[in-house]
């Protein structure tokens, strides 16, 4: 049936019909319409999330990197006491692959008296959010007994709340090894120092002793000398004429006065009388006693 032999309501209600699907394909437009800018952001983001993951992965790629390269030990430890990142140096070491010792305990790679002696208070520090620190020996599969610097670093959630410990171990052997060198050197130098000073101590000993008996002999001489001096005093006095009486042998002194020969002596020198009587006065006082004496 064409336009002319349809009727004007058939007309109307096929009019009708045709803006209804134009109304719906207005709707369905505009649904699409919405559906594209929601599927655009939706692929914008997803461009952002694909170039935040990328750079995250780069990122991590570098601290591998960085860390796997380090001579440095570097682990990450849990709560639990389980490794849960290690690095090549670290491996190398103990002389196991890396899947050997992530997801193992402290325990199991060194052992229960070391863990409980050594490793543990630290551990337990740094969960507490403290940095710790100490040196130790230690000894490793592929490196023997060796001396290290182990510190202990907290690691933090974004929930500020502490999950795991951040251990990086360095090698200070040669270091030690010096150091106690240097220590045995200068206990050694001590030694030579204290018995060198004691040593000096009994030298000074005896030369203050040789100083005392100089000292004391000096005086000595010092004292003879002043005797020689008075003594020679004495013998100058006692030379050149001296006034003597013709009769009684009195001796007149510098002073105008009469001494006896005894007495005059006695003062000017250290010469000491003692008395007794010559033949001739004898014979002239006492001559019973004199003739006596001559028949005997």
């Amino acid at each position: 049936m064409d336009c002319e032999t349809k009727t004007r309501t058939q007309l109307l209600e096929e009019l009708k019909q045709v803006s209804q699907r134009i109304a719906r394909s207005e709707i369905q437009r505009a649904e699409l319409e919405q559906t594209v800018v929601k599927l655009k952001k939706i692929t914008e983001q997803l461009c952002e999330d694909a170039d935040k993951r990328k750079n995250v992965d780069e990122m991590r790629r570098r601290y591998e990197f960085i860390a796997n390269n380090s001579k440095e030990f570097m682990t990450l430890i849990n709560r639990d006491y389980i490794y849960e990142a290690a690095n090549d140096s670290y491996c190398f070491a103990h002389d196991k692959k890396r899947e050997n010792i992530i997801g193992k305990s402290v325990v199991e790679i060194w052992g229960k008296e070391v863990f409980n002696t050594t490793i543990r208070e630290f551990l337990d520090k740094c969960f507490a959010g403290e940095e710790a620190n100490y040196e130790d020996w230690f000894s490793f599969s592929a490196l023997g007994k060796r001396y290290f610097d182990v510190r202990y670093y907290p690691y933090y959630n974004k929930d500020a709340v502490v999950t795991h410990a951040v251990v990086v171990t360095h090698d200070i052997t040669q270091r030690k090894i010096v150091e106690d060198e240097l220590k045995k050197y200068q206990n050694h130098l001590e030694e030579m120092v204290k018995a060198r000073t004691a040593e000096l101590e009994k030298s000074n000993q005896r030369l203050q002793t040789e100083i005392i008996e100089r000292k004391r002999l000096e005086e000595k001489k010092a004292q003879l000398i002043e005797d020689l001096k008075a003594a020679l005093t004495n013998v100058k006095r006692l030379k050149g004429l001296l006034p003597i009486c013709a009769n009684c042998k009195k001796i007149r002194d510098d002073k105008g006065f009469w001494e006896e020969v005894d007495s005059y002596f006695h003062e000017h020198s250290e010469v000491e009388f003692t008395h007794g009587i010559c033949p001739d006065c004898m014979k002239t006082l006492y001559p019973e006693y004199y003739n006596k004496k001559d028949n005997k």
